[in-house]
């Protein structure tokens, strides 16, 4: 199953189109972002970067997660308003 975390990870890469810059914009060791990208890649079994030395460019299934990931993670901001106040589905 893909994470929550491993999609915001994967955004950060994929605007900085750079492991280590993008590792340094969400505080996580470079070894972590890398291995988060290498486990969401597994998962979803095949590349989403072009590779070129240490520079990371999108194919055309890590534009796509892109689109998807950005939804998913906006619809999750638009829950979390509910979740912190607490509501049941009941309303009590």
């Amino acid at each position: 199953m893909v994470t929550l975390n491993q999609l915001r990870i994967f955004l950060a890469v994929a605007r900085r189109e750079h492991m280590t810059r993008a590792s340094e914009d969400i505080n996580l060791s470079q070894a972590a972002v890398s291995m988060a990208i290498s486990e969401l890649e597994q998962k979803l079994d095949g590349p989403l970067f072009e590779r070129s030395g240490r520079n990371l460019k999108l194919n055309d299934r890590g534009r796509l997660l892109r689109t998807e990931a950005s939804k998913i993670l906006h619809a999750m901001t638009l829950c979390l308003p509910l979740q912190k106040r607490k509501v049941s589905y009941w309303g009590i």
